[in-house]
């Protein structure tokens, strides 16, 4: 297992865990957790899917083994910095348009480069 999917795989641990506790122990109720379906495209991307049609929400995390343990050295910070870029706008969509489409869409756009 890569780095990528652990990660996935750990997040989705830790979300199913803190969702469904028993409510009066405390503990995990293994009945409650629902199975999830583990997918590997072609392009070799893991695709972890778990859902819920009770609840009308849609995740979406995408982890990529880069980041800032990958910034050449001297040029620490890199990672940070085209992260925060990805917000101005691009040749397209202005920082604005791109706002104003998250908005539209009721979307919240986290990014992070740790």
């Amino acid at each position: 297992m890569n780095r990528r999917s652990t990660l996935l795989t750990v997040a989705l641990l830790l979300c199913s865990a803190a969702l469904f506790a028993h409510p009066a122990l405390g503990e995990p109720a293994a009945e409650l957790v629902p199975q999830y379906a583990r997918t590997t495209l072609a392009n070799g991307l893991t695709l972890l899917l778990l859902e819920q049609h009770e609840v009308p929400v849609v995740n979406l995390d995408l982890t990529f083994p880069a980041g800032s343990i990958a910034d050449p050295a001297g040029k620490e910070g890199l990672a940070d910095v085209t992260m925060s870029m990805l917000r101005k706008g691009t040749d397209r969509y202005t920082a604005e348009q791109l706002a104003e489409e998250l908005d539209f869409l009721g979307a919240n756009l986290n990014l992070d480069a740790s």
